[in-house]
């Protein structure tokens, strides 16, 4: 297990735990953008997660 393994896996726990609740707090705070919100976040969530793929992919390739 490699440290950019753990960072990976660590991005994607925190990312699925996290974004429910940030998508849930927004809605109650600001209903009125409730829509926006969601896929505002969403779209920050699949890029977070595109971006630790990319980086892991980067480490198995120089190994």
């Amino acid at each position: 297990m490699e440290i950019t393994d753990i960072f990976y896996w660590q991005g994607i726990v925190v990312s699925l735990f996290l974004l429910p609740w940030l998508i849930f707090l927004m809605n109650n705070l600001f209903p009125t953008i409730q829509f926006l919100t969601t896929i505002t976040i969403s779209l920050i969530g699949l890029c977070g997660m595109a971006l630790f793929t990319i980086i892991l992919l980067r480490s198995k390739n120089d190994n």
